[in-house]
């Protein structure tokens, strides 16, 4: 499992994460990728794609159920 565009996680979360060294892309770390590539590259069959709307800035799909300020293009640091 690879998760792009990752902005919070319960702690639980965070722990499986951290436990399982499962991959993951905050959108700063995403943008700074270039594009998706990088991280097509390192997939394997079959690859499963989910998009969560959630994962926009609310200011571009302002009708997600836990709006968050940031997203894959901006995180509000300027970067």
């Amino acid at each position: 499992m690879t998760q792009v565009g990752l902005r919070s996680a319960a702690p639980e979360e965070a722990r499986l994460i951290a436990e399982r060294g499962l991959p993951f892309y905050s959108p700063r770390a995403y943008r700074a990728l270039g594009g998706p590539e990088r991280i097509v590259e390192t997939l394997r069959d079959p690859v499963y794609v989910t998009i969560d709307l959630d994962g926009i800035d609310p200011g571009e799909m302002a009708a997600v159920g836990s709006p968050e300020p940031g997203g894959l293009r901006w995180d509000g640091c300027g970067s």
